[in-house]
């Protein structure tokens, strides 16, 4: 499971909205398709949004910081280019720096990742990031939008 952590300017985004964009587009990016132990499913992230103080000096308005599992077939470089690419792709900004970090880390929770059995690609991601995003701006709850 992901961590993911962001530092954004106030009005750079809306932070939910942020958040449904990389509870699709961090797995996606750290899941290889023809890798098994890598799979990680939508919504199996843990999410840690912050507000960049005025003193703060950031190269973009959003930042978003992920650290997850070290395998041999995972490149940090390209995991990091997928999620800016990702979030570029759905929001049509310029606005987000990406940095991935692979560690052996270990992690424990009394819930079970998100169960799922769709395609696990950035283009499927990024179509259901829309469409949740899309669901948020017409009124739905966030936590009917994860409720499915």
């Amino acid at each position: 499971m992901p961590l993911v952590q962001t530092v954004s300017w106030t009005s750079a985004l809306a932070e939910q909205e942020l958040f449904l964009a990389l509870r699709q587009v961090v797995p996606a990016a750290y899941t290889y398709t023809d890798d098994p132990d890598s799979w990680v499913t939508p919504g199996s992230i843990e999410f840690v949004p912050s507000t960049a103080q005025h003193s703060s000096y950031q190269s973009c308005p959003v930042l978003v910081f992920t650290e997850g599992y070290w395998r041999d077939s995972r490149d940090a470089e390209q995991i990091a280019g997928e999620i800016e690419w990702g979030l570029k792709t759905i929001f049509d900004h310029d606005i987000f720096a990406a940095w991935a970090k692979l560690e052996n880390a270990g992690w424990k929770s009394p819930h079970e990742d998100a169960k799922f059995d769709g395609d696990l690609t950035m283009p499927a991601a990024i179509e259901r990031a829309l469409a949740d995003i899309a669901s948020l701006r017409a009124g739905k709850g966030l936590r009917e939008i994860l409720a499915g």
